[in-house]
């Protein structure tokens, strides 16, 4: 998937996870592999019900921002290790 239709994808689950109520406030993250060292993901202190495409960041495979004017999340380590230990992973998303 193009990193367009990506963003579009994220931007519609995170909007979906808040209108069902599985996240409160700024709580849990989205995020997916576009390219080897290369993910899509939420910022942190965003809701996840006012995401949208330009709200998303992209960093490497070591959590550095390499897009977006936003921080990356803190849990973003746990979503890194997911990608590094299984490549057939392509998205991770977590709510609390």
């Amino acid at each position: 998937m193009n990193e367009v239709r990506l963003r579009r994808a994220i931007a519609q689950a995170c909007r979906a996870i808040h209108a069902r109520g599985w996240v409160a406030n700024h709580d849990g993250n989205v995020s997916a592999r576009v390219a080897p060292g290369r993910i899509v993901c939420t910022p942190t202190a965003v809701s996840k019900g006012a995401i949208d495409e330009d709200l998303l960041i992209v960093v490497d495979g070591e959590g550095r921002l390499l897009a977006g004017r936003l921080k990356p999340f803190g849990e973003i380590n746990l979503h890194l290790a997911v990608y590094a230990a299984r490549a057939d992973v392509q998205a991770v998303l977590h709510a609390h």
